[in-house]
């Protein structure tokens, strides 16, 4: 049951947090459409009322909010510019520091580990094959999610990527070689895990 003392503080955490999305597009993305911005805020609006009515206004619901809008913030700039600032992973890091138990500190390392390691043999192995910026936010996702969590993170968002270019060359025989943003796709799998 819904009670004044949920419904006060999760109404304004999601207002503070639909002002924060609406700032971040405006600011950071002012070449973006009023079409996109008005997509990207009224989703992210909705987003905050479903974490609300899982969570309630605790400090996990403040913490994925958080990760939203940093995810939401790399995802655009990867789609638009193929780069995403260091200072990402450096907040999404720091983020799972926040509320930290040292129950799961071993859960959290191991699950940076296995991430990183992957990825750092197949752009050693590989060169061009995966950004760095891709293997230090998977990497800081991992450490906040914890071992499970952030290894079927990097294995959602890379399954979603594969299936979505792959998409693409056949429809319209996207260039195979072209770089393409994968953030956007390790962000889905990384929200979509945090549920799991």
């Amino acid at each position: 049951m819904i009670t004044p003392e949920i419904l006060l503080p999760g109404s304004t955490l999601c207002v503070l947090f639909s002002i924060c999305i609406f700032l971040i597009l405006r600011k950071a993305y002012p070449t973006l459409s009023n079409i996109k911005r008005g997509i990207i805020f009224s989703f992210s609006g909705l987003f905050g009322v479903i974490i609300l009515a899982i969570n309630g206004p605790t400090l996990s619901a403040v913490k994925v909010m958080i990760l939203f809008g940093i995810l939401l913030f790399a995802s655009i700039s990867d789609i638009q510019t193929r780069e995403v600032s260091d200072s990402i992973w450096i907040m999404i890091f720091i983020l799972s520091l926040v509320g930290l138990e040292s129950t799961n500190l071993a859960s959290m390392v191991i699950g940076a580990v296995s991430v990183f390691i992957p990825q750092m043999i197949v752009a050693i192995t590989r060169p061009g094959s995966i950004g760095g910026a891709d293997i230090k936010i998977t990497t800081a996702t991992a450490f906040l999610l914890g071992a499970e969590k952030g290894i079927l993170a990097l294995l959602t968002g890379l399954a979603l990527a594969i299936i979505t270019m792959m998409g693409l060359h056949i429809v319209k025989r996207h260039d195979k070689e072209n770089s393409f943003p994968l953030v956007p796709f390790l962000s889905i799998g990384t929200i979509l895990s945090y549920f799991i």
